[in-house]
């Protein structure tokens, strides 16, 4: 588990637990749980969790039994 922010001009893979807000400039890839804000580029999520807002600027793709559940 991270616990934190992450901020980064690569692509992230999340494959476990994340508590904090992440900010990318390319692709996010849920496959585990973030709980916090996503802003990225571009989003997939694969049988993950996202508890928190997401803002892409790109494309979204969701898959598999994964959910956003998205506060605002």
């Amino acid at each position: 588990q991270v616990k934190g922010d992450i901020a980064s001009e690569e692509p992230i893979v999340i494959e476990g637990r994340v508590q904090g807000n992440i900010v990318c400039s390319k692709q996010v890839s849920v496959t585990g749980v973030v709980v916090g804000n996503i802003t990225c580029q571009s989003f997939s999520l694969n049988s993950g969790k996202v508890k928190g807002d997401l803002v892409c600027s790109g494309r979204a793709r969701a898959a598999g039994s994964g959910g956003i559940d998205s506060p605002g």
